[in-house]
């Protein structure tokens, strides 16, 4: 196979795209017996456009000691110098596995708020490998949803928002008829409602639903992980981590 990062074959240019773009693999295994300091040296000194001005500005933002040993750090902590090693060098392309895996609340939060701030300060891209689909949502503008190694559903995030929704009605449906709509990813009954979620054009489901009366319709936003759960559903999977 071929593959292009940034315009640049993956194969034949591998040294320019490593010079542009920035990794943070999930596995933060660091030397644990190096101080803060010279770690982001050692690091830092592989890259010519590192900063360590940068580096000692987002040390100062997250009260993070340049004496402190690695070994010292809790895993939030670590996660936040890997971070730190990797933006200082300004990156067009951020590559970030599962940045925030293992790390409290507060650490999530505060991680997400730099990568945004990051994406927003110039010309920059991250692509973003989760199986937390809030970080999803708060990040990304376009997405691709896999489930057991399969794309389920890609697409602009906005998009897709809008023709995935939920609609609950109260009212004799004929079931059968719905679940073969096009628009209708899945159909089921819930107690006294029916659950309807759709996969495009759902004020036309709502449009075709009011011919059946006397029926009740409210139709109400999904969240990521619903959607991708309606996604796995459609395509008649089981659903595994995203």
């Amino acid at each position: 196979g071929h593959a292009k990062v940034l315009g640049l074959d993956v194969q034949a240019e591998s040294q320019a795209i490593r010079r542009r773009v920035g990794f943070i693999p999930e596995d933060k295994s660091l030397y644990s017996d190096m101080l803060v300091r010279d770690f982001l040296k050692v690091y830092g000194s592989f890259y010519q456009d590192w900063s360590a001005t940068k580096a000692s500005e987002l040390l100062d933002h997250w009260r993070i000691r340049p004496g402190q040993r690695i070994r010292t750090l809790s895993k939030g902590t670590r996660a936040k110098l890997m971070l730190i090693a990797v933006l200082s060098r300004n990156p067009e392309l951020l590559l970030a596995d599962e940045p925030t895996d293992g790390t409290d609340v507060e650490t999530v939060e505060e991680i997400l708020s730099l990568l945004l701030r990051w994406i927003s300060n110039g010309d920059r891209s991250v692509i973003l490998c989760t199986h937390r689909l809030d970080e999803v949502e708060r990040i990304c503008d376009r997405i691709a949803l896999i489930n057991l190694g399969q794309t389920v559903l890609d697409g602009d995030l906005d998009e897709i928002r809008a023709a995935y929704k939920l609609i609950q009605a109260s009212g004799t449906l004929p079931m059968a008829e719905i679940r073969k709509w096009p628009e209708v990813a899945e159909a089921t009954v819930e107690g006294s409602f029916v659950r309807i979620r759709t996969c495009r054009q759902p004020e036309q489901v709502m449009e075709r639903l009011r011919a059946y009366t006397p029926v009740q319709l409210e139709m109400f936003d999904m969240n990521l992980r619903e959607i991708y759960l309606c996604a796995v559903a459609r395509q008649g999977g089981s659903s595994h981590d995203p």
